[in-house]
């Protein structure tokens, strides 16, 4: 595989010209048809790229969605599911939402916008569809909303569900969704509040576990349920705690694995599992030096204290957000403004660059990624 050897004011030059079956990618077989959408925080857009696994590396988006016609406006979160393009905006604290996602075009309208009045959105830090309904991470006011059957939202409709104060929810700043249960990421009172039995889920109920700071919670950003295990990211302590078996937790459990500390991982912003290797996005590494490692994979069977199997960086750094689809691993460098796709996850050994790269003159300091396989 190529290996990273040339300083940052190359990464458009040498990445775009790397394309597919560079770094042991493609063998020439058709790919899984995957588009990518990314949010911009300081341009206020969009980009969205189509068919990336087949048309490989691009300095150009395929199509822009901007302020002034699409009402995109400081993009934190952004998600492709069910045929629909929805997108979480921090400025005006709006979900909007952009049907038959496969073919928009350049400041294309939205079709549903869900605001801070009647829907009750403010801040949105994350979303996600699950089971056709969409659920909403609230910042701004510190709720978790549940719209039913998103396929029927119209402009303004009211959530179904709200969970709230009483609900223990304070600045969600990440949800997860699986095996029947709802996982919320709480930073204003360090912790992680497990609600079960989606379908039956109601406005104001109380959670059934609560995972605070007598078992290490500090500093919550972010939760991810992999297989058998929830993994909660502890921003300020730079660690990730496993908890095991998920659907087994109680208010007792305590992590069986806890990965990270100071000069390994630091401020870690996302996880992504793919095939048999953990991915970590690493926001800083302020004890590394002038080149930061922005990525690392674990490879398992993990163990508390274990080092990186592999360890990326120049110019993979400041990664804020991971993805996968196709069975391919997708990043967003924040700091150098381009996101960074490695085919073959597997594959990927320490200094390997990425098989493909995405940037955009519009792409400007990415804070949101989507991936996603058309079925």
């Amino acid at each position: 595989m190529l290996r990273i050897c040339f300083v940052v004011a190359t990464v458009a030059t040498l990445f775009l010209a790397a394309g597919p079956g560079c770094g042991g990618g493609s063998s020439g077989a058709s790919q899984p048809v995957v588009d990518l959408a990314v949010g911009s925080n300081r341009l206020d857009v969009v980009s969205i790229w189509y068919d990336v696994l087949n048309t490989g590396s691009s300095g150009h988006a395929d199509v822009t969605l901007d302020h002034n016609n699409s009402g995109i406006d400081k993009p934190h979160a952004v998600l492709l599911a069910d045929g629909r393009l929805f997108v979480g905006n921090h400025n005006n604290s709006s979900v909007r939402i952009f049907d038959d996602a496969a073919n928009l075009v350049d400041g294309q309208a939205p079709s549903v916008v869900l605001d801070r009045n009647s829907s009750e959105i403010s801040d949105p830090m994350k979303l996600i569809v699950h089971d056709g309904d969409l659920y909403v991470a609230n910042k701004g006011n510190d709720r978790v909303l549940i719209f039913r059957d998103h396929a029927t939202l119209a402009t303004d409709d009211h959530p179904d569900v709200v969970l709230r104060d009483g609900s223990g929810i304070d600045n969600p700043y990440d949800i997860a969704v699986a095996d029947d249960a709802l996982y919320v990421a709480c930073r204003g009172n360090r912790t992680v509040q497990i609600f079960r039995g989606l379908d039956t889920l109601a406005s104001g109920d109380a959670p059934d576990v609560t995972l605070d700071r007598s078992v290490g919670l500090d500093s919550v950003h972010g939760v991810d349920v992999i297989d058998d295990a929830l993994w909660v990211h502890l921003k300020d302590r730079d660690k990730l705690l496993c908890f095991r078996p998920v659907d087994a937790l109680t208010p007792d459990t305590t992590p069986d694995v806890v990965i990270g500390g100071p000069s390994l991982i630091d401020n870690p912003h996302d996880v992504v599992q793919c095939g048999n290797t953990l991915w970590v996005a690493n926001r800083y590494d302020a004890d590394i030096g002038p080149d930061d490692f922005g990525l690392f994979g674990f490879r398992g069977p993990l163990t508390s204290g274990q080092t990186a199997d592999v360890m990326l960086m120049t110019p993979i750094e400041e990664v804020v957000e991971l993805a996968e689809a196709g069975g391919a691993l997708f990043g967003a460098s924040k700091r150098h403004d381009f996101v960074f796709v490695f085919r073959y996850p597997d594959r990927v050994e320490t200094g390997d660059a990425p098989d493909m790269t995405f940037l955009d003159a519009r792409l400007d300091d990415p804070i949101a990624l989507t991936a996603c396989e058309r079925k």
